[in-house]
């Protein structure tokens, strides 16, 4: 007997699934993408989304599509906070969304100063424009930073 609370993974979403979802650019791939992910919220599945394929994501609507970073953010981030996207720390993936768009920081630093302020892990960098933003002593010797 399944346990109702527990949600079964039905499909894993690929960078283009996504960005023909959020982009809008092929009506019948958006149409087709949409259903899906309706099918799954009705059955209560979940769409699985790889913390790569957000960093692909952000990737090819930065240099192809020459989006802005406050653009990318304002589809991005409520689509991956929707019920049916299971995405691992997924908190940790919004939160460096948010400073993504406030900062020159890549989408990847934001992702590790989030994750090391959210799990308390020292970050150990010799990248200057990182360091700017950590807090704390650089460590002895090394020049790298902490958080």
């Amino acid at each position: 007997m399944k346990n109702m609370a527990v949600k079964l993974v039905e499909v894993i979403l690929d960078t283009n699934i996504i960005l023909r979802y959020l982009l809008k650019d092929l009506e019948d791939q958006y149409v087709a993408v949409q259903g899906k992910l309706k099918k799954l919220k009705h059955a209560g599945g979940v769409a699985v989304v790889f913390g790569e394929v957000v960093v692909e994501c952000i990737h090819v609507m930065e240099k192809l599509y020459r989006m802005t970073r406050t653009d990318i953010v304002s589809i991005l981030k409520p689509f991956l906070q929707t019920e049916v996207i299971l995405l691992e720390d997924k908190n940790t993936v919004v939160k460096a969304l948010s400073m993504y768009e406030t900062t020159r920081l890549s989408y990847v630093d934001c992702l590790i100063i989030q994750k090391g302020r959210d799990d308390e892990i020292e970050i150990f960098t010799f990248d200057k424009k990182l360091l700017s933003k950590l807090s704390g002593p650089a460590k002895s010797g090394d020049k790298g930073g902490m958080l």
